[in-house]
């Protein structure tokens, strides 16, 4: 897979991190203060929409419809409103389906302790000498003190990072799709159900070795400089709303030393999600399934899965 395409997949959980330094704010007073702020930030809807695109498909099954928006868990305010054709689906939906809620602060407690190390272990217990020098560049590119992040296990120090260095250039968790959205349904109160959950991810990237997760944390970061302008030339593919061209750019592959992590991250994934939504189909009401992009795109996406079940798939190009 392409550099970068690892945090791509992850960088929403591993944002995560981020959210649980912050466990404070996790009664429901400060969440319903961080909506309105949040909600408020995007600025009105105008009813005919605005001028991004995205990237979304409708399935359908006899009268039941389905419709899969790929997301990018990391934006700027000005990405909205999404065109009328994506406000209107969306605005005409019952349910709002995400990967996991990026509202919900009940589990922070949880989610923190299973991304971060026990006892006097840190970081340095688990990187090797390469990597560890790695981690230290990294903060002294971002001008944070090492010891800052050290108790955080390897893939969500390279997804937090990797978030602080994109904040720089001014892209942010809360101006992310998914938030975007999330925000939406709360004010419009359209019901959100998750398709996994933050605990389901933390967990699976939890149960891959060292190896594996310092193979992601090293192949996917480079300087604050060139993360930004790698996110950048990804961002403006994504405001472009051209699908032969992102899907070129996040899905050709590479040969990868841990396929079985490439399975899992994805394919594996994109099975039981459209197994899911299969069952979405089977109902009268109507859904808005925003995930990850790169689970859309290629051969052994959720649309290809669901095309290959015999269901109607229509692409808004």
């Amino acid at each position: 897979m392409k550099k970068l395409n690892y945090l791509w997949l992850v960088i929403f959980i591993g944002l995560l991190t981020i959210s649980c330094s912050n466990e404070s704010q996790g009664n429901k007073s400060k969440q319903e203060e961080q909506t309105i702020e949040l909600n408020q930030s995007f600025g009105p809807l105008e009813e005919e929409g605005g001028l991004s695109k995205g990237y979304m498909w409708s399935v359908s099954k006899g009268t039941s419809k389905v419709y899969l928006f790929g997301s990018i868990h990391m934006a700027t305010s000005s990405l909205y409103p999404f065109n009328a054709e994506v406000e209107g689906a969306f605005r005409s939906s019952d349910y709002l389906v995400l990967e996991a809620d990026p509202t919900d602060l009940s589990g922070m407690v949880e989610l923190s302790t299973k991304m971060m190390y026990k006892g006097d272990e840190t970081v340095y217990d688990h990187l090797s000498p390469q990597g560890i020098e790695k981690y230290k560049d990294l903060m002294e590119d971002l001008n944070y003190p090492p010891f800052m992040f050290e108790k955080i296990k390897i893939w969500a120090l390279g997804s937090s990072l990797m978030a602080l260095q994109l904040d720089q250039a001014g892209y942010t968790p809360d101006s992310g799709v998914d938030y975007y959205f999330a925000m939406e349904a709360m004010a419009r109160s359209i019901p959100l159900i998750e398709l996994e959950g933050a605990l389901f991810q933390v967990d699976l990237m939890s149960s891959f070795s060292d190896q594996i997760q310092e193979y992601m944390f090293i192949d996917s970061l480079g300087s604050s400089q060139e993360t930004i302008e790698e996110f950048e030339h990804l961002y403006e593919l994504y405001r472009a709303g051209d699908k032969d061209a992102m899907t070129d750019y996040l899905m050709t592959e590479t040969q990868s030393p841990y396929p079985e992590a490439d399975r899992a991250m994805l394919d594996d994934r994109n099975l039981e999600m459209a197994k899911k939504i299969e069952g979405y189909l089977d109902t009268e009401d109507q859904y808005f399934v925003v995930v990850g992009l790169a689970h859309l795109l290629g051969n052994k996406s959720i649309v290809k899965i669901l095309e290959s079940k015999g269901y109607e798939v229509h692409y808004f190009d």
